[in-house]
């Protein structure tokens, strides 16, 4: 094969796999082996919405596997027997994104949000009643699902550092 060093081999391990409903059949978390044969399936409760961010993480020093389902909005952690052991979602009435699931070494679950907010962007050559999308980072407690820290991006830069520009990637996140 073109590109390929002769004689070079793929290093043995699993593969992690999200497929969405509809391509694959049933949506959910997939774990093949190198000869594509199943180690484990998990399928969406949902009809609809994905498994997103689905990787092997560390919890309470103890290998997991954890992935977010965009149907229910919520972060999912499993542990080395399959078994469910943790369910979360974002806080303060916010909708987590499916980009970032990360488990901290302090064991705390740490997500990404896009928020929509209201915004005078007459300061960056927009109209006076706008949006600008502004992420924010929580960090939860994984057993109670308590917020520990949230920061909120327009209260620490300015709409004017913004590589985008007022109407532009509005739908994007």
């Amino acid at each position: 094969r073109r590109g390929v060093r002769e004689g070079a081999r793929h290093r043995p391990g699993y593969i992690f796999l999200a497929p969405e409903m509809g391509y694959a059949g049933q949506g959910g978390s997939l774990i093949v082996d190198n000869e594509g044969q199943v180690v484990w399936f998990r399928p969406l409760q949902e009809t609809h919405g994905r498994a997103m961010d689905f990787k092997a993480q560390t919890y309470r020093g103890r290998p997991v596997l954890t992935w977010m389902e965009t149907g229910s909005g919520e972060y999912v952690i499993c542990d080395h027997t399959y078994h469910e052991v943790a369910r979360i979602e974002a806080a303060n009435g916010y909708e987590g994104d499916h980009h970032e699931f990360l488990i901290s070494p302090q064991d705390t679950a740490l997500i990404t949000i896009y928020n929509r907010v209201p915004r005078d962007l007459t300061s960056v050559g927009g109209p006076k009643e706008s949006v600008a999308v502004q992420g924010i980072v929580q960090e939860l407690d994984i057993e109670t699902g308590e917020v520990l820290l949230e920061w909120k991006s327009l209260d620490h830069v300015g709409l004017d550092e913004s590589y985008g520009k007022p109407g532009e990637d509005i739908d994007s996140p």
